[in-house]
């Protein structure tokens, strides 16, 4: 084996993390909610829309209140469009604090040695080198070994 080639989310991180995380600061008192459960209808929404948002047909805006509105609906919780986008704020800076777990950043330390490692991850390439940049990941993974759609026009 001569390299090996990771994703991010979900991969070198738990993607559902920076939503529960959010989850916990926006509703402390819905302690009940389904976190996961909410998590995974807010990335069905997303998925279901954000073919409009990349045409113009939709703003970001209106999706993050899209998914979110209609992801906390699906398990009881009413909010309206500014406690969404209160939600979205919150849920980004999360995204920004993100960690790999130890046993992960040694499998890095421990490849790193022995294979060419790199990256190929999709979705917009800032938002992507955000999280890339969040997880120190160019401690082991060259910049150059770095490929994100967004910014290869996929």
């Amino acid at each position: 084996m001569k390299a090996i080639v990771f994703d991010v989310d979900d991969t070198l991180y738990d993607l559902s993390t920076p939503f529960k995380e959010a989850c916990r600061e926006v509703f402390p008192e819905d302690k009940d909610l389904d976190l996961e459960g909410a998590f995974l209808a807010s990335r069905r929404y997303s998925d279901s829309v954000y073919a409009r948002c990349l045409s113009g047909e939709m703003s970001m805006e209106e999706m993050y209140i899209y998914r979110f509105k209609n992801a906390f609906l699906d398990y009881g919780k009413k909010i309206d469009a500014l406690k969404a986008l209160e939600f979205q704020a919150i849920y980004e800076e999360k995204q920004h604090e993100i960690k790999m777990t130890d046993a992960m950043r040694q499998l890095m330390q421990n490849l790193k040695e022995k294979v060419t490692l790199g990256i190929v991850t999709n979705g917009p390439a800032q938002h992507q080198w955000d999280k890339v940049n969040a997880l120190g990941v160019t401690e082991w993974i060259p910049v150059g070994h770095v490929f994100i759609s967004g910014a290869l026009g996929g």
